[in-house]
């Protein structure tokens, strides 16, 4: 699994009804990595990468 596969499978676990440790994991992904293509708060500033904010959770699994 990538790693992006990843961050958007544990994205959307903390989109959900996650708490606690699964929320703190996601949290640390994306601050390594994320980020760095989508933005802090899944706002992407270039056109090349989707916006992560506002998307439903099925989006963002899928």
């Amino acid at each position: 699994m990538s790693k992006l596969s990843i961050a958007i499978v544990l994205l959307s676990i903390a989109a959900g009804n996650a708490q606690g440790d699964s929320n703190e994991l996601a949290i640390s992904i994306v601050e390594k990595t994320c980020h760095l293509c989508h933005g802090m708060n899944g706002e992407a500033s270039n056109a090349i990468y989707p916006r992560l904010a506002g998307q439903n959770r099925s989006y963002l699994v899928k």
